[in-house]
């Protein structure tokens, strides 16, 4: 009988944890926005479970120029990547701690094969009405701090004095879908007012940009060609 009751006690406890286990709430969770602006990476495999990781198996990497967000589980976690042609051998590692629900952009910076990290934890300021959201971040390795005007007012900046690594804050611009035109010609600048390269917001960039927050991405070298060509991207933040 002692022996039963052993064997009934066993198996209240086993059923009381299994009901624990399916009743535990999921771990919380943070998002990462990983955009790979590292010149002559043409494609980047990021690991953000903190856990070890074959990367020679994973089949989404990120382009040049692109991004991708991934969900990060709350708390201190290692985030690690490797180029796609070399998955055996880590680009880049760091530790870190990730809050509950927050927003995060990494972005990758420098030249292969030394590539810079630069981590930012989001706020989006809140406007009214029907508008596009833009900032710009710099990623040029070699480049001054540099300006942003739009093609129709050269001599006015947008914004201004962005150093390498350096991201600006946000600046509200109307949205209308009055015709398929072009809206926008975001031109980068050097300190001197010379051409280094633009984007060409257009009809379509904001009927998806609207109500929306944008990056403009600028990436490549000064005096670059081929993959390291001064360029920049668009890239919808949230």
């Amino acid at each position: 009988m002692k022996y039963t009751n052993k064997i009934l006690t066993a198996i209240v406890l086993t059923i009381g944890l299994s009901s624990c286990d399916k009743n535990e709430e999921p771990s919380p969770l943070s998002s990462l926005y990983v955009i790979n602006g590292t010149v002559n990476l043409p494609s980047v495999k990021v690991n953000t479970t903190g856990a070890a990781f074959d990367f020679s198996k994973f089949n989404d990497p990120i382009g040049y120029g692109a991004g991708k967000i991934y969900s990060v589980k709350a708390g201190t976690v290692t985030i690690m990547g490797a180029s796609s042609a070399t998955p055996a051998a880590n680009l880049f590692s760091f530790t870190r701690d990730f809050k509950p629900q927050a927003m995060y952009s990494l972005y990758l910076a420098g030249q292969m094969p030394n590539v810079e990290t630069v981590v930012n934890e989001e706020t989006y300021p809140k406007y009214t009405g029907e508008v596009i959201a833009v900032r710009v971040i710099n990623l040029m390795p070699n480049s001054t701090p540099l300006n942003v005007t739009l093609a129709s007012t050269p001599g006015v900046n947008e914004f201004t004095n962005i150093a390498y690594k350096q991201q600006s804050n946000f600046k509200k611009y109307a949205a209308t879908d009055a015709t398929p035109s072009d809206y926008f010609d975001f031109q980068v600048r050097d300190a001197a007012g010379n051409l280094i390269s633009n984007y060409l917001f257009g009809y379509y960039d904001a009927i998806n940009g609207k109500n929306k927050y944008i990056t403009l991405v600028i990436t490549g070298m000064i005096g670059g060609t081929d993959a390291a060509t001064p360029s920049v991207s668009f890239l919808l933040s949230n």
